[in-house]
């Protein structure tokens, strides 16, 4: 057996510790979970603004100058 009969049984002061061991544990695991989760949210949240924000053209001045950028959906 790899962990010793009384292992779970380890006490201070008569109270046993793993129920407060796991309950950090627990805390920290959502405090994990919320910081990924607000940072996901925020990254989305961000693309969605931007876009919101970006200028809104149906032709846009491609890099070589005087052209119209290409448009894949006429048919000229």
């Amino acid at each position: 057996m790899l962990l010793p009969p009384d292992f779970f049984s380890f006490s201070f002061k008569g109270r046993r510790l793993w129920p407060f061991f796991v309950e950090i544990l627990f805390i920290l695991l959502l405090k994990r979970f919320l910081v990924v989760a607000g940072i996901h949210l925020g990254e989305k949240l961000a693309i969605i603004f931007l876009d919101l924000l970006a200028p809104n053209q149906k032709n846009p001045i491609s890099a070589v100058e005087g052209l119209p950028e290409a448009d894949p959906l006429s048919r000229s």
